[in-house]
């Protein structure tokens, strides 16, 4: 159950606090926190969000009681949703390929991969690529939480000499972020791109999210094995890295 939650969007935690109230119907925050053994903080959080996305109300009463909205309605309301969401950031999406001047593109296209799955499926690929990287790795990034493993990788990259680079394009409120990964040795700067990220390793894959700006936790990962596409990401990278600031 909680795998096909999160599989609509919802965190580990909105999904464990939600798979909860399958069973309590409606509840204070402080009982849903100790069926669902999610953190107290973590559970009003989680609570607050789902009331968002129209899966629970809160009862205005004191202490607040958090119901759950009949199943039948908050979820199919929810799926139909999400994939109003992914339809559009689908569209956006394929104005971004059609956007990308490159000899040989159709070809390239071929070998392009398209993966839903937001954040989650972002960081899965993203890994991936730092696991794979032997010479080079180009990021740009709106900065976001990391798990822990991510700063990891990027210390035993540094520790190799892999040319690692880090474009930021949302500074404020990230510095604890940024700090981090230059802690582990990345080189990081900051110019104000647009709203997706890019990944390019070795001048061979390249991963492309699209963000869906009416909802930009519903994304698009586009994910290119193609030297052409890999080349022509590295150029335009270069070209935003010599205009970029440095940040220490």
């Amino acid at each position: 159950m909680i795998e096909q939650l999160k599989k609509l969007g919802l965190t580990e935690y909105e999904a464990k606090v939600y798979t909860a109230l399958l069973k309590l119907k409606s509840s204070t925050g402080g009982q849903i926190a100790k069926s669902s053994s999610v953190p107290h903080g973590k559970t009003y959080e989680a609570l607050h969000s789902l009331a968002e996305k129209g899966l629970v109300t809160i009862l205005p009463v004191e202490p607040k009681i958090f119901k759950l909205v009949d199943p039948k309605t908050g979820l199919k309301n929810l799926i139909e949703r999400k994939a109003t969401s992914l339809e559009e950031t689908g569209k956006a999406a394929l104005e971004a390929i059609e956007k990308i001047e490159i000899p040989g593109k159709e070809e390239a296209i071929e070998k392009l991969e398209i993966y839903s799955g937001g954040v989650q499926k972002q960081y899965e690929l993203a890994s991936q690529l730092m696991d794979t990287a032997k010479r080079q790795l180009l990021i740009i990034s709106k900065g976001e939480k990391m798990s822990p493993a991510i700063f990891r990788k990027s210390r035993e990259l540094s520790k190799v000499g892999v040319d690692l680079r880090l474009v930021v394009f949302q500074f404020n409120g990230n510095r604890e972020w940024v700090k981090k990964f230059l802690d582990t040795g990345m080189k990081v700067r900051y110019f104000k791109t647009g709203e997706f990220t890019l990944a390019v390793k070795d001048k061979e894959e390249v991963l492309l999210v699209i963000r869906n700006p009416k909802n930009p936790e519903d994304r698009i990962n586009l994910f290119f094995r193609d030297t052409a596409i890999a080349n022509a990401m590295a150029i335009y990278f270069e070209t935003i890295w010599k205009k970029a600031k440095p940040v220490s």
